[in-house]
């Protein structure tokens, strides 16, 4: 009181304690903003200052907690690959560095930052070429959505996984490209997808192959992805010239051709398949939705998915709408290397070698230059061509 101390007003705690065992954790740590930003603490601890700065030493540090508004650890490790070629996943390690040096180097630790300089080599190896942690990641929703921001598990995932799937992870290279481009590499490597990453990285990018488009010689072909190419009454007209919609749809989500058309057409474009493409070939397929094969009208099965040589009678759907979403999906899976759109109902989608039969004319396994494709048939996607998709175009 003589003094003319405050001992009335409310006051967060003031000089709260930054050392130790002798280190100093200012830099990185402030005993009220530590309290404040994460309440398990304060509840914890309330007000033992001493048991929180041990609590972040011990354990927040480790766990990524941020105890400064000076210093956020995440953004600190994204920011510096060089910190994250020495460190790793070791978090501590970061905040120990800021504390010693990276202050005094006016290093940014509070600043928002995605990852930077995002590592392409793993086991001495260096995937440059072929790999980009950033187009991977944009790529591909389903290793964005596992990985994040880890750098390493994303590597990991492209050397041990990607290259077999043929996923693309870098603009200038797809491995499908690369194959058709070159049958010299066909002749050694056949269907080891991995071999032409390989290559590439070793030689193509030397020998200044190309990986990034098809060269004249293939681009002739016609491709199964693309602008739909064909409107809803197109494909109704071409339709009731050939046949009489089945009055078995009549209680279905499609119950007249015109609805028919038209979940083809939604249904292409949520995936980027063309639907002249999709719908011709279910016209093949069905018979102009007559049926009659090992493939029954009551299935909901466009496509004759799973319907094998072997007389298999093929996969059944809930729906008209999932039956043609089904077949879309698997046309993807043959067509492209790009991530599905819509949840997979498709059930033989994991079966296919992705990419495997980008053109229509390759879907026919004996015309298809890696013996891949939809149907065992001579020339069956020539026949889509030229029987089906010829004629949709008259109307």
């Amino acid at each position: 009181k003589k003094e003319s101390r405050d001992a009335k007003t409310y006051s967060e705690l003031i000089g709260g304690i930054t050392k130790l065992n002798g280190v100093d954790y200012s830099a990185v740590y402030n005993y009220n903003y530590y309290i404040n930003r994460y309440p398990d603490i304060k509840k914890a601890y309330g007000g033992d200052e001493n048991k929180t700065l041990q609590h972040f030493v011990k354990y927040g540090m480790k766990e990524g907690r941020q105890g400064s508004e000076e210093f956020n650890v995440t953004y600190y490790k994204n920011r510096y690959s060089d910190l994250r070629k020495v460190y790793g996943t070791d978090l501590t390690k970061y905040y120990l560095h800021y504390i010693k040096y990276g202050k005094k180097e006016n290093r940014d630790g509070k600043t928002s930052c995605s990852l930077q300089g995002a590592t392409t080599i793993l086991d001495g190896v260096d995937y440059s070429a072929v790999y980009d942690f950033y187009y991977y990641q944009s790529k591909y929703p389903d290793i964005k959505n596992a990985y994040g921001d880890d750098e390493i598990k994303t590597l990991q995932h492209f050397v041990k996984y990607g290259m077999k799937e043929n996923r693309q992870a870098k603009a200038s290279f797809n491995v499908v490209y690369y194959k058709a481009n070159y049958s010299d590499l066909a002749l050694v490597y056949g269907e080891n997808s991995v071999n032409y990453y390989k290559h590439y990285m070793k030689y193509g990018v030397k020998e200044n192959r190309v990986a990034d488009r098809l060269l004249e010689k293939t681009a002739s072909n016609t491709s199964i992805m693309g602008a739909a190419n064909t409107t809803v009454a197109q494909m109704t007209a071409y339709y009731n010239a050939r046949a009489t919609y089945p009055s078995y749809y009549a209680n279905t989500d499609a119950p007249t051709i015109n609805a028919f058309c038209q979940i083809y057409l939604e249904e292409c474009q949520a995936e980027g398949v063309r639907a002249d493409v999709a719908f011709c070939q279910a016209m093949k397929e069905t018979g102009f939705l007559k049926f009659g094969g090992q493939v029954k009208i009551e299935q909901l099965n466009f496509a004759g998915l799973g319907a094998t040589d072997g007389g298999a009678s093929g996969a059944s759907f809930s729906s008209v709408r999932m039956g043609i979403r089904a077949q879309v999906q698997h046309l993807k899976a043959y067509a492209s290397t790009e991530a599905l759109n819509n949840p997979c109902v498709d059930p033989r989608f994991s079966l296919v070698t992705r990419g495997s039969a980008p053109y229509i004319e390759w879907l026919g396994i004996q015309e298809n230059p890696y013996g891949k494709g939809w149907a065992t048939a001579k020339n069956y996607g020539y026949s889509i061509i030229n029987d089906y998709m010829a004629k949709l175009k008259t109307y």
